[in-house]
């Protein structure tokens, strides 16, 4: 049985520009997840360019059959480049809502 996820928000604020650009690179250099399942780019949402202002943009993400196993590898091979307190908010298909936050 499949189960749907929506993305409902994202606040993947990273910690620099060079931790944005990183993450960017390991979600493309993953065949599992990228493109199929999640396509992100860097922005910095403050001009000028402020370093602690860079995050990742989802452009796509396809929620669809990934199993705890594949959630927490891709939010964990995430994890070093990402500030704490993001977040991202997701809804399942029973209209279950969580959210991941990055800690530590």
């Amino acid at each position: 049985m499949g189960y749907t996820v929506e993305l409902e928000d994202h606040h993947l604020r990273c910690r620099s520009e060079a931790a944005a650009r990183a993450a960017v690179e390991v979600v493309a250099a993953d065949p599992w997840i990228h493109p199929y399942h999640l396509q992100v780019s860097a922005v910095c949402r403050t001009s000028p360019p402020n370093d602690r202002d860079w995050c990742l943009e989802i452009e796509h993400f396809q929620g669809d059959h990934w199993h705890d196993d594949d959630a927490q590898r891709v939010w964990l091979a995430l994890a070093p480049f990402i500030a704490d307190e993001a977040t991202i908010e997701f809804q399942g298909e029973d209209s279950t809502r969580w959210r991941i936050r990055w800690h530590g």
